[in-house]
């Protein structure tokens, strides 16, 4: 149970000491007969200031009513577990007071003639210096895939404008690899330089992308003079490098606070405007590359498919060629955008025509992308629908055979959708210049090169 505010320095001491114990700790896992009817049994290692510490753990909730569990800590007596909800979450409370120390305790889950056992070496940790019940699970180092809190929590450093709490039962679940050490986790009052943001929290483990079972509350102190404001609130990613603002939700503020829920550990800010875009992030376009696809919608046969790579691209990007803005718009990320457009004619290669790529951000403080790429040429690789270049169809050597003819390989007389003699040579003439074997057949590294 939460016992009172808690500062900032106190939870890194906190925090560092789990980390040590966990180091030390190590469990095993035996069994006596055929397991496989005690399905995901697990017992947590637990550190408490409580000499009365409560033993908690788990099991299938197909098992509840048909399974015993016991517990016996350092020598003492088994205890038989009677807690057990329908969810499968069992417990056992200590009657006794324990003194300080690191305790190794087994526990063991009976299903019929089959049994599970659970031994943990250091499992139990008395420490008064500590304020939480922190019940955990993973391997004999502080590398851990998870930590469970299922009691409520509240992290608060009010001075430097936020605080955070977990709700009960939640459990902290690490993403992508990485060692999860949670003596390196971290709450801090970030400085930023966009006079847009009112208040920035970085929150987390370094390097590490973390989730929460149950949504983790953060509350901004912004004062008074907000009460009952509309606020937008925005994450973005702690991998070292700056992927931009994203929406992540809304607060309204009450009594100078604005609280909001999360499922993930990150970087958040929180401002009047909903896009922190400024000068220096306004949409930029690095890099681009166009696909021509086929497709079945009879108003639009011929698409394409522009895939464009760079930075502080916005949920609601428009984007435009020349004059034609895009059917749709897909944002992969603040750095990818992929953008669909139907004019067949876009694809012909007119060097007295000259086209632009424009990516408008609705509240950058800039118009367009603060680089434009000529697109005079297409890349004609495969893309949406496939088999565009392929050879084994007469509209795929059709294909191949203008694409040859515009790259000046092949007369426009020989565009007959048949892959003759006179093909055969202006592929071979096309693979020579390109680098390729010379084979005269248009396979995949062929296709790519088109």
């Amino acid at each position: 149970m939460h016992r009172g505010t808690n500062p900032k320095m106190k939870n890194k001491k906190y925090f560092l000491s789990l980390a040590l114990i966990i180091f030390s700790g190590c469990f095993f896992v035996s069994s006596e007969k055929v397991q496989a009817d005690v399905n995901n049994f697990q017992a947590y290692a637990l550190i408490t200031p409580d000499t009365t510490p409560t033993i908690r753990g788990s099991i299938d909730a197909a098992d509840v009513g048909t399974t015993t569990i016991t517990v016996q800590v350092e020598g003492g007596d088994v205890k038989n577990v009677t807690s057990i909800d329908a969810d499968g979450n069992w417990s056992y409370t200590y009657t006794s007071a324990m003194t300080e120390g690191a305790y190794d305790y087994e526990a063991i889950a009976t299903k019929g003639v089959n049994t599970l056992t659970i031994n943990w070496t250091n499992g139990l940790n008395i420490d008064s210096g500590n304020d939480y019940d922190i019940y955990w699970w993973g391997s004999s180092s502080s590398a851990v895939e998870f930590i469970d809190f299922p009691e409520g929590y509240l992290y608060s450093a009010l001075a430097e404008g936020f605080e955070v709490s977990f709700d009960e039962n939640s459990k902290v679940t690490k993403l992508g690899g990485g060692t999860f050490d949670v003596g390196e986790w971290y709450m801090e009052k970030a400085s930023d330089s966009n006079d847009k943001i009112i208040n920035k929290l970085r929150f987390g483990v370094p390097n590490i992308t973390l989730s929460f079972s149950n949504p983790v509350v953060i509350s901004f102190l912004v004062g008074t003079s907000y009460n009952g404001q509309t606020l937008h609130v925005f994450s973005k990613s702690d991998d070292g490098e700056d992927d931009g603002w994203e929406p992540e939700t809304t607060c309204v503020v009450s009594s100078g606070n604005c609280t909001f829920s999360v499922s993930h550990a990150s970087y958040f800010a929180v401002s009047e405007y909903n896009s922190l875009a400024d000068d220096e992030e306004k949409a930029h376009i690095d890099s681009w590359k166009a696909y021509r696809y086929e497709d079945t919608n009879k108003h639009c046969s011929s698409r394409l498919k522009l895939i464009i790579k760079g930075k502080h691209f916005d949920e609601d990007a428009e984007v435009e060629i020349g004059s034609h803005n895009a059917s749709s718009v897909e944002k992969r990320s603040s750095k990818e955008l992929v953008a669909k457009f139907c004019f067949p004619k876009l694809l012909e290669n007119k060097s007295d025509h000259k086209r632009k790529i424009y990516i408008t951000n609705p509240d950058a403080d800039t118009e367009e992308a603060d680089k434009e790429i000529n697109l005079d040429e297409v890349s004609f690789e495969s893309g949406e629908g496939g088999d565009y270049y392929s050879s084994g169809n007469s509209e795929g050597i059709r294909n191949i055979q203008k694409r040859l003819h515009q790259l000046g390989l092949l007369d426009s007389r020989y565009i007959t959708g048949i892959f003759g003699s006179i093909t055969v040579d202006a592929v071979k003439n096309f693979q020579q210049k390109n680098g390729l074997p010379e084979t005269g057949f248009v396979g995949p590294l062929t296709q790519a090169k088109l």
